[in-house]
């Protein structure tokens, strides 16, 4: 490896931290008398936006994968907390089940997502 790739690693490096701590110190929210931290996920999302974006070639490609399916995960838990929060004010019956089994149909292995459609099928045949 040489110099100059050595230099921008320690400079993209020094470049990701400096935006993280900017990052962190922004987010925060300042009271009369006290400080509230952001929201873990949001702020781990974002912290791994910044590695992404100054890792070495040889590492962005998963970082960037790692990213999306992290985004993924969040975007399924949101959908299925706010479904399962308006199903505590309602009997939980068959059609809520379906659509909490479809909320979380993106997260699942191939196996799973074909058990989720079988059960999305018979649910159409025979549940409505």
């Amino acid at each position: 490896m040489d110099k100059n790739k050595k230099l921008e690693y320690i400079t993209n490096g020094l470049n990701a931290a400096s935006k993280i701590r900017d990052e962190y110190h922004s987010s925060l929210t300042r009271g009369q008398d006290n400080t509230v931290s952001p929201g873990t996920i949001d702020m781990i999302n974002r912290l791994l936006r910044i590695l992404t974006e100054y890792a070495p070639e040889t590492h962005s490609n998963i970082l960037a994968k790692t990213n999306s399916r992290s985004n993924l995960y969040i975007n399924t838990y949101r959908t299925l907390k706010t479904h399962l929060n308006k199903t505590k004010t309602e009997k939980i019956n068959k059609a809520s089940f379906v659509k909490a089994l479809t909320i979380m149909k993106p997260v699942l292995d191939n196996n799973r997502q074909a058990m989720v459609d079988k059960i999305v099928q018979f649910y159409n045949l025979f549940g409505k």
